[in-house]
């Protein structure tokens, strides 16, 4: 909910964003979504006959409140009639610079390893004065994974270039993709095929031998 509140007014909503920004499958987000709307923190609106939706946001949790029933007799009025109360309710306050200088550090600082020299420069460019902190994220987003793939290739030729056999580079590649997109951290070649070699050992069952051998070596 705070994730969603840190976007400006004009945000679209997009459940692949939110998922990838996240790190949440589609059963998570969905169940998610769910408990919000339940909670009056979302109300969902089809737009039309398309699949999409309008989504209304509160921090509140008053989008699905019931009428407050007060009785008039409390107010010398009629006891045979009813009414419904209606509650004001505050506008969200605005956050400050330094509140929204803090939300995007917090973004930042796991995406690190990618976040170059001149990465930082256009961020630097993008906080002068007046700014959205979701246009600030979107461009870094996409900056950062622009970067991201730039690496990957480079690691997978270094890979596909090594003396390492098929199956070692089929896992070592995995675990760069996994290490970059899933993790947000660099993976070079040689630790690759490294931990790759030891997974595929891990997998593979010793012949006797080898376990005396490891046996002997205090394994």
């Amino acid at each position: 909910m705070i994730e969603i509140l840190s976007d400006s007014d004009r945000f679209t909503f997009s459940e692949t964003l939110f998922m990838n920004r996240m790190g949440i499958g589609a059963k998570a987000y969905r169940a998610s979504i769910k408990l919000l709307v339940e909670c009056g923190y979302i109300r969902k609106s089809k737009i039309g006959n398309s699949n999409k939706n309008f989504y209304t946001i509160s921090e509140y949790g008053n989008l699905n409140k019931k009428e407050i029933i007060t009785n008039e007799a409390q107010s010398g009025e009629p006891t045979s009639q009813q009414k419904a109360e209606t509650v004001d309710i505050p506008s969200t306050p605005k956050l400050s610079r330094e509140e929204l200088l803090m939300k995007l550090a917090k973004f930042i600082m796991p995406l690190q390893d990618f976040f170059t020299p001149d990465i930082a420069e256009t961020y630097t460019e993008l906080i002068k004065g007046d700014f959205d902190v979701y246009d600030v994220k979107s461009e870094l987003v996409k900056m950062i994974d622009k970067e991201k793939k730039s690496f990957l290739k480079k690691v997978v030729t270094e890979i596909e270039n090594c003396s390492s056999n098929r199956d070692t580079k089929v896992e070592a590649i995995k675990l760069v993709k996994s290490e970059v997109f899933d993790n947000n951290k660099m993976l070079d070649c040689e630790r690759a095929r490294k931990r790759a070699n030891e997974n595929i050992n891990r997998r593979k069952p010793l012949d006797p031998e080898s376990l005396a051998a490891d046996r002997a070596d205090g394994i």
